[in-house]
Order: structure tokens, then C-alpha cells, then sequence
């Protein structure tokens, strides 16, 4: 009766196990797949500093290594920067086959901001910022560039040409709606910015104009984010995070089961491209797709 009563127990664990592994939720032939899966990750730097996708291209800056890296949607490198382009790159963003690098060079030089064509080819364009300046995002009309407590916004065309411009300004230092304490990252929603503030645990969404329009709190730390099609993405230690950014209610958490690489533990510089979710990992990016 003893050895029957084991041979049960041994037969309900393994089917238990069985059923454990189904209800995995990143894994794609569960009932309860949440869409998203890891698949790998790419390069094996100092320190991601920043990256963006575009096309079916990464272009990541490593500031320690003070180098600027193009690798493929299959994490093959295709170019690098020679080692004395660049003195310590902060933020890397691409608009209409350019990329746009702001390079730290320190007090009393503030920094600069390159132009580079996505074959690597440096244009003639550097202009320095006086300020020690740390993300920089562009559309077609404008530049933005984040300092610790607000953006400036500049005219492109007029910033490029190297002709005097004046720049508006969009928050000031604070805790109230508009302000901030330290921006981390930010990215455009349409005819929006949205910025993180990794102080205030806080995500603001502005006209292009500069204006306050409304504000996600997730209640933990953040540092990246990201918007695909109205689809705000906010890693953290508990995963990937999910908002409407319409009327600003959580839609679902994924990339939080189990242990190892597919499980995002920390707030995280994050990039959507298509149907791939890109994810920093200090040293590394992570790739999740459906």
C-alpha cells in the first residue's frame, strides 16, 4: 500500500511539472501566450548608453568604449566608428537616414551633437551645446535635446545650417505637472513627446509646442520608454509594462516569468521596431518578438 501510495504521489508531481511548463506565458504554444517571446540579444559592450532601432538596423552608442555600432535585426555588427570620432556618446537617434549622436565632452565644452549617415559617413555638421546635454530626439521639423530638468527644441533646418536660433524651452525643475527632476529617456507619441523622469518615477506627455497634457505614474522606478501605435512600453523590475496612452490605464505585463534572459528585471532602456521589442541589458540588448 505504501509503495501504490508513492507511485501516485511521483505520478501527480510529474503531471503537475507538465502543466507548470505549459502556462508559461512566453511561451508560444501555451493557451496563455501574451504575445511576446525572447529570441536572443545582441552585442557585448562596456555599457549601452543608448541605442535605436530603425529599419532593420540597431545603432547603439557605448560611452565608455566611445563608439558608435550598427549591427543588423540579426545581431551581426556592420560598422563601428573609428575610436577617435567620438569622446563619450550619450544618446543616438535616426531621422530620414541620418543619425544624430550627442557626444559628451565635459566642462567647460558641454557637448556636441554629430551627424552621420547610416553607412557611418560623417557629415561635415558637429555643433556644440553648452550644456551637458544627454538625449536627443528628432522628427522632421525639429531637434530635441534633454538636459537633466528640461528639453530645448530647435529648429532643424536653421540648427543644421549652423545659423543663430533661438530655442524654446519645455519644463524647469520640479515636482509639479510639466516639471521634472531627471529626465531618463523620452520618444515621440504622433504629434507628442512623452518624457521619463527616473526621479519622479513619472511619465509626461507634451504638445510639440511644449505644453503639459497629461501623466502616467507606474508606482515603480523607470528609466526607458518607449510608444508603438498609441502603445506606451515601460520596463521595470516587475517586466515590460504596458499603457494606453490615450487615458493612461495598464494594459498588461509581460517578460516577468521565470528566471534567465528572457526576464526583464530592471528598469531598462527599451526600443519598439515593427513586431521586435528591443531591451538594454547593461552589456547587451535583448530581442522579444512575437
Amino acid at each position: 500500500m505504501k509503495k501504490f501510495t508513492v507511485m501516485i504521489i511521483a505520478v501527480i508531481f510529474l503531471i503537475s511539472c507538465k502543466d507548470m511548463k505549459r502556462v508559461n506565458p512566453t511561451d508560444p504554444s501555451a493557451s496563455n501566450y501574451v504575445g511576446m517571446h525572447y529570441t536572443g540579444s545582441i552585442g557585448d559592450f562596456y555599457e549601452v548608453s543608448d541605442f535605436d532601432a530603425y529599419g532593420n538596423d540597431i545603432f547603439i552608442v557605448d560611452e565608455t568604449a566611445a563608439l558608435l555600432y550598427c549591427f543588423d535585426k540579426n545581431g551581426d555588427e556592420k560598422w563601428e566608428t573609428e575610436p577617435d570620432v567620438f569622446k563619450a556618446p550619450k544618446s543616438v537617434h535616426l531621422n530620414n537616414s541620418y543619425i544624430y549622436v550627442l557626444d559628451a565632452w565635459g566642462a567647460p565644452d558641454g557637448n556636441t551633437l554629430t551627424v552621420i549617415s547610416t553607412a557611418g559617413i560623417l557629415s561635415d555638421f558637429a555643433v556644440n551645446l553648452t550644456a551637458n546635454a544627454h538625449k536627443v530626439i528628432v522628427d522632421d521639423s525639429f531637434i530635441y535635446i534633454a538636459y537633466e530638468t528640461y528639453i530645448e527644441k530647435y529648429d532643424k533646418d536653421i540648427l543644421l545650417n549652423k545659423l543663430n536660433t533661438t530655442n524654446v524651452i519645455i519644463g524647469s525643475v520640479g515636482t509639479a505637472d510639466g516639471q521634472f527632476m531627471e529626465i531618463s529617456d523620452m520618444c515621440f507619441n504622433n504629434n507628442e513627446i512623452v518624457v521619463a523622469d527616473s526621479e519622479l518615477d513619472r511619465i509626461s506627455f507634451f504638445s510639440l509646442s511644449g505644453g503639459f497634457l497629461r501623466k502616467i505614474e507606474p508606482g515603480t522606478d523607470i528609466k526607458g520608454i518607449d510608444v508603438k501605435d498609441g502603445i506606451l512600453y515601460v520596463p521595470c523590475e516587475a517586466g515590460i509594462m504596458e499603457y494606453s496612452c490615450a487615458n493612461g490605464n495598464k494594459l498588461k505585463t509581460w517578460a516577468d516569468y521565470g528566471e534567465g534572459n528572457g526576464k526583464v528585471i530592471k528598469p531598462s532602456l527599451i526600443d519598439v521596431n515593427g513586431s521586435f521589442v528591443y531591451v538594454e541589458n547593461v552589456s547587451g540588448i535583448k530581442v522579444f518578438e512575437p
